[in-house]
């Protein structure tokens, strides 16, 4: 019986150890993942793309012939791109092929040769020249955040690769939002208008001056960073007749109020907010203010990061007044 018993234990461990050994034979096979292999043509289009998508002119390439099969371009690059940031875009590009890469930094003829190579000896060659006089042309964009109560969203704001400004309304609960925004790169002007709830920022037109001033001290005690105060025109505090009287007090604090309507508004269905901010990019001939929800704004995340690789600037809100 105890031979039995012995018998059936080992038939068992073999059993485990044959499963275990097809399992990480299928587990291996799925993570060999062999190089692809792309025609010469195919590669040279990724890389011309990829060029264009820095930001690079077509009038800055020029292919060069020569006597081998080779592919050989002299590649103007703008002063304010770095060399080293677009070679590594273009190898970024082609990983996963079945190439190898050589990099030489020619200072004597202050020019960078980028090699890659086939397996079958196919070389493609780029000499990047800098010319500090051409630029990228470029968009210049602001944005301004109009925030929700979704903490985790607001959290992903924070980590923005560009400037932002947020757009806070007084209450209870700004406190603890302006010290997170204290904590990062990031700014924010507060919004005045009907809709505040918290007494001690209430600007109510029934008060008395003594009494406004004492809420546009405190005001400015408690967004100490602060220089901008926004208002909606349409709003009844915007539409009184004391407004220029605020405006003075807030002036004699070094802080100002500014409107809405001095902002472009990006707020429709995903699709439509593609397109506006398509149509900013596309529009460089002015700096472009933009206040935006924080939901919309997360969702051109992509967009933002491919305008950032072709040289298009986000600048601080605060700086464009």
């Amino acid at each position: 019986m105890q031979k039995i018993n012995i018998l059936i234990i080992l038939l068992s461990l073999n059993l485990s150890l044959l499963l275990g050994n097809i399992v990480i034979e299928y587990i291996s096979k799925e993570k060999s993942v062999p190089p692809k292999k792309i025609s010469n043509t195919n590669i040279d289009s990724l890389l011309i793309n990829e060029l264009y998508e820095n930001g690079i002119k077509q009038e800055w390439i020029d292919e060069r012939k020569t006597q081998r099969k080779n592919s050989c371009y002299n590649v103007t690059v703008p002063g304010d791109l770095s060399i080293t940031s677009l070679l590594r875009n273009l190898n970024h590009t082609l990983q996963g092929n079945d190439l190898k890469f050589s990099t030489i930094e020619l200072v004597e003829n202050g020019k960078t040769k980028f090699e890659f190579f086939e397996n079958n000896g196919n070389k493609f060659i780029y000499y990047f020249f800098y010319d500090d006089l051409l630029k990228r042309e470029s968009a210049e964009l602001s944005f301004l955040i109009n925030i929700s109560d979704d903490e985790e969203l607001i959290s992903e704001l924070f980590n923005s690769a560009v400037p932002l400004t947020f757009l806070i309304r007084p209450s209870e609960n700004s406190d603890g939002l302006i010290k997170k925004i204290s904590n990062t790169t990031h700014q924010y002007f507060v919004m005045l208008d009907d809709k505040i709830e918290e007494k001690k920022y209430y600007l109510d037109l029934a008060y008395s001056k003594l009494r406004l001033k004492a809420v546009i001290e405190e005001i400015c005690e408690s967004f100490v960073e602060c220089k901008y105060f926004v208002l909606d025109k349409n709003s009844k505090l915007a539409r009184s007749t004391l407004i220029n009287f605020l405006k003075e007090e807030f002036s004699k604090r070094k802080r100002r109020i500014i409107y809405l309507d001095e902002f472009k508004e990006i707020t429709e269905s995903t699709i439509l907010v593609k397109s506006k901010f398509n149509y900013f990019l596309n529009n460089k001939n002015e700096q472009h203010k933009i206040v935006i929800y924080d939901f919309d704004f997360i969702s051109l995340k992509n967009d933002i990061a491919k305008s950032l690789k072709r040289g298009d600037k986000y600048l601080s809100m605060a700086n464009l007044f």
